[in-house]
């Protein structure tokens, strides 16, 4: 299957600029921090129900581009 819409010989990427990984990326380092208290990268989870905001850490995770910023746990 073709990428491609015949009528109008555009990319069909439905409704959004397909970018691959690199676009992941960008999205990721503008949202994850890194603490240099307990030298954990977190995020708040936008997800949880009911939309509390919590915190959630991650122990293995690369710190590099990562804005610096303690977490509400070490604040």
């Amino acid at each position: 299957m073709s990428m491609k819409n015949w009528l109008h010989g555009a990319r069909i990427t439905k409704g959004y600029h397909f970018d691959g990984p690199r676009a992941d990326a960008r999205k990721t380092d503008k949202k994850v921090k890194y603490c240099c208290e307990c030298d954990r990268c977190w995020i708040y989870n936008e997800f949880s129900i009911p939309k509390k905001y919590e915190p959630e850490y991650y122990v293995d995770f690369p710190a590099y581009g990562k804005q610096v910023e303690m977490c509400p746990n070490c604040e």
